[in-house]
């Protein structure tokens, strides 16, 4: 969701995106997967989505030896879609990642509609394909950037 907002100057609003995403429905959990890089604080991010009625979990940006680095959620974030998939109605992911298009089907297939938000260039067309709605993140769900911010050393 980050960069695909960075390419168009902007950042994601994450109040907006939840007040859109559970519209006319009782919201039962919002949680955003963040990782956290050493030298970035993003303790501000954090509390505002926290703020905003998200759950925030955080796991580190792993650097490995070769300076290559690993930081994402998929199977954290496959794994709890599952466990509470007996207990809703509708899942909404945010994310444009075809990785996610086996979690679809498995929630699908336990009777779950599952809604993805995501931009319409960088979303997977499998991935647009396997929900049972896109919706494509525009100007209504993002907010100005601001000035950059460059990480402190």
């Amino acid at each position: 969701m980050f960069y695909g907002a960075r390419e168009r100057g902007a950042r994601v609003d994450f109040e907006a995106l939840l007040a859109t995403a559970s519209e006319g429905r009782q919201l039962v959990r919002a949680v955003a997967y963040v990782v956290e890089a050493k030298e970035i604080d993003q303790s501000a991010f954090i509390h505002l989505l926290q703020m905003k009625a998200y759950e925030v979990k955080r796991k580190p940006l792993r650097v490995r030896a070769d300076r290559t680095a690993k930081g994402n959620w998929d199977l954290e974030m496959a794994l709890d879609a599952m466990s509470s998939a007996d207990n809703l109605d509708v899942v909404v992911l945010a994310t444009g990642d075809g990785d996610f298009v086996p979690l679809v089907r498995q929630l699908k297939m336990r009777g779950v509609r599952v809604e993805v938000y995501g931009f319409r260039r960088s979303t997977a067309p499998d991935l647009r394909e396997a929900a049972d709605r896109f919706v494509a993140i525009g100007r209504k769900l993002l907010r100005d950037a601001g000035p950059r911010k460059t990480a402190s050393r």
